[in-house]
């Protein structure tokens, strides 16, 4: 079972903590209350899209969403196969 997305109020203050404040991931992870390796996932992903911060002005979150996560939006629209044996009605 994958684990839950941290909120994206939480990944605001996650990139915020990291470049504007300089924070090491242990004192983030402190401060906004997940996981050293969430923090680290999510800096990742923000490295990888080439992100700055603050953002630019008028960014949504959805569209910040769809720069960290850029699959999730395929997937969500995306239909799933019904499980084996299991019953529609």
């Amino acid at each position: 079972m994958p684990a839950k997305r941290v909120l994206m109020r939480k990944i605001k203050r996650i990139l915020e903590l990291r470049f504007m404040f300089k924070l090491s991931k242990r004192a983030i992870a402190r401060n906004v209350g997940v996981g050293r390796g969430s923090v680290s996932r999510i800096l990742e992903r923000a490295t990888v899209a080439n992100l700055t911060w603050p953002s630019p002005d008028g960014m949504t979150d959805a569209e910040l969403e769809a720069i960290l996560y850029p699959s999730a939006a395929w997937s969500a629209s995306a239909q799933r196969p019904l499980r084996r044996g299991v019953k529609v009605s």
